[in-house]
């Protein structure tokens, strides 16, 4: 899914939570034998926006997508709010931009499609995004979330959906 080179679409503009200097650090030298010259400072920003404030709430001050590109990777997001790197598509209503069809390696829904009605159009965009033997991500939920969204997925749904549309299950 990540590596140096590969252009990434994120299903909704994800934030970073919980990640370290130390780990951020590791994370970019693994994949860009260049990295910025204030790396370790740098890091030490993304990782405090990816902390909690006293009360344990989110900071959501850091996005994925700042590490991704630090990492050598190229990053794009969709989402209906405004964040890193992120172009406004509501996939209730509208389809992927022409720019962005068959445009990624590996696209990313980490927690989004739940959250959209359109269950038909979201995962046309996904698979529209997506190049020719690139892959494709979902890490959503399947058990025990009954308010958390519209849509809760079971594992057959991702099986039938890999086995009707000729993917290859990686993982």
């Amino acid at each position: 899914i990540l590596g140096a080179g590969r252009k990434i679409l994120d299903f909704g503009s994800s934030n970073l939570y919980g990640a370290t200097a130390e780990q951020i650090i590791a994370f970019v030298k693994r994949h860009n034998a260049n990295p910025r010259a204030d790396l370790e400072s740098w890091a030490a920003r993304l990782a405090a926006g990816s902390g909690t404030d006293a009360g344990g709430t989110n900071l959501n001050g850091s996005f994925f997508g700042e590490l991704i590109e630090e990492a050598g990777m190229g990053y794009d997001a969709i989402d209906i709010a405004d964040g890193y790197k992120t172009t406004i598509v509501d996939l209730n209503s509208m389809r992927l931009p022409d720019h962005m069809v068959g445009a990624y390696d590996s696209v990313i829904n980490c927690g989004t499609s739940e959250h959209i009605l359109n269950q038909m159009n979201t995962f046309l965009a996904v698979h529209v995004a997506t190049k020719a033997g690139g892959l494709i991500m979902h890490q959503v939920p399947s058990v025990g979330y009954v308010d958390h969204g519209y849509f809760c997925y079971t594992s057959r749904f991702f099986f039938d959906l890999a086995g009707y549309n000729q993917y290859e299950v990686v993982d």
